[in-house]
């Protein structure tokens, strides 16, 4: 819920609370463009806002895009579900982006063998 506004603001809710009230809903991408794929929006892998805001950015949707200790949190509790070979040199290189080479090697050095 949204805190200030008492409004349902997860994606999830928001369809289903918009399904509930009678609305059509659909993926966005039948308007014809594609709007995102996996390098652009995940429920899981965060984006570093440092990251997004040096350029490089299309039309697309980018989800979640976090910055300083959102990312930070996010970024860790992923690190600790993958395997050291997939998606974490990328995400360890948001770290050290977003919260500089300290905290990315802290985070590092936390994980899981």
């Amino acid at each position: 819920m949204h805190d200030r506004l008492g409004l349902p603001n997860d994606e999830a809710f928001v369809a289903s609370s918009l399904m509930t009230a009678g609305f059509n809903c659909a993926d966005i991408s039948v308007l014809g463009d594609q709007l995102y794929d996996w390098r652009t929006f995940s429920y899981s892998v965060p984006i570093s806002g440092k990251r997004f805001d040096q350029g490089g950015v299309d039309r697309r949707l980018y989800h979640p895009v976090l910055y300083d200790d959102p990312f930070f949190r996010k970024a860790v509790q992923k690190l600790w579900s993958i395997p050291r070979s997939e998606q974490a040199p990328a995400l360890m290189a948001d770290l050290e982006i977003e919260c500089g080479p300290r905290l990315a090697a802290i985070a590092g050095s936390c994980r899981p063998k």
